[in-house]
C-alpha cells in the first residue's frame, strides 16, 4: 500500500457535528491528505459537483437530508456515482449496515470511532479505487493495442490481397500466349508426325489449362472475399 500517493487524494468529510468533523479533518490533514468538509447534504453534493473527491466520509444523522439520502443521489449520478463511500455512524444497528451497504455505500465505522481504524479504513479504499483506476488504464492500454494489431493485420491482409490479384491477373496474358503457340504448334504437319513433339505440344497445352483453371479461381476466390466484410466481436469461452 506504500506505493500509493496517498496525500495526492481529496476526502471529503460530511458530518453535521462540529467536533467529530474537526477530528476527521485534523486526523487526514496530519497525514497529508487534501480534505473538504461539509456539515449538511446539500452542500456536500454541490461540493462533489464542483470537485470530484476520491473518498468520501459521510455521517447517516444529518438534518433536512440523511446520509442514505445523499449516497443515493451521488449512486444516481453518472458523474458520481464511482465515488467511494464510507459511512461513519453512531447508529449501529444491523439493518442500519445494511441499509447503508443497500444505498451504495462500500464500507460502514460505527462512532465512537478510533482514528487508527478510520486511517486505516480510507487508506484500504483508496488502495483499492487505485488499482481499478490503474487496472482500467492497463485494459485501454491492451484494447488500443488490439485495435493497432488488427488494423495491422487488415492492412497486411489487403496488401496481400492487391498483390495477388494483380499476380494472377497478370499471369492471364502470358498463358493466353503460351495456350495460342500450343494450338498452333499441334496443328504443324512436323509436329504432328513426330511423337515426341505431338507430346511436348500437348503436355504444354494441359498445362496451360490447368494452370488457367488455378489463376481463374484464385481471381474468383479473391472476388469473393471482396465481397464480404468481417466484424468482431468479444465471446464469452468460459463454460457455464
Amino acid at each position: 500500500m506504500s506505493d500509493y500517493d496517498y496525500g495526492s487524494a481529496t476526502i471529503l468529510i460530511v458530518d453535521d457535528e462540529p467536533n467529530n468533523l474537526k477530528l476527521l479533518y485534523d486526523l487526514l490533514i496530519d497525514q497529508h491528505f487534501e480534505v473538504r468538509a461539509a456539515r449538511d447534504g446539500e452542500t456536500a453534493l454541490a461540493a462533489v459537483q464542483d470537485n470530484l473527491p476520491d473518498l468520501i466520509l459521510l455521517d447517516i444523522k444529518m438534518p433536512t437530508m440523511d446520509g442514505y439520502e445523499v449516497c443515493r443521489r451521488l449512486k444516481e449520478n453518472a458523474a458520481t456515482r464511482e465515488v467511494p463511500v464510507i459511512f461513519i455512524s453512531a447508529l449501529n444497528q444491523v439493518t442500519d449496515v445494511v441499509k447503508a451497504f443497500q444505498m451504495g455505500g462500500i464500507d460502514y465505522i460505527t462512532k465512537p470511532f478510533q482514528l487508527e481504524e478510520v486511517l486505516a479504513r480510507v487508506r484500504t479504499h483508496l488502495t483499492l479505487l487505485y488499482q481499478r483506476q490503474h487496472l482500467a488504464i492497463q485494459n485501454e492500454q491492451i484494447e488500443a493495442m488490439r485495435r493497432k494489431d488488427r488494423q495491422r493485420f487488415d492492412k497486411i491482409t489487403q496488401m496481400r490481397e492487391h498483390f495477388v490479384r494483380a499476380a494472377a491477373h497478370d499471369l492471364k496474358n502470358p498463358l493466353g500466349i503460351i495456350m495460342g503457340y500450343a494450338d498452333i504448334m499441334q496443328r504443324l504437319d512436323l509436329v504432328r508426325s513426330e511423337p515426341n513433339l505431338k507430346h511436348i505440344a500437348e503436355e504444354i497445352s494441359r498445362s496451360s489449362d490447368t494452370m488457367l483453371e488455378l489463376v481463374t479461381d484464385i481471381l474468383e476466390i479473391m472476388q469473393l472475399q471482396s465481397d464480404y466484410s468481417l466484424s468482431f466481436e468479444d465471446v464469452n469461452l468460459q463454460v457455464m
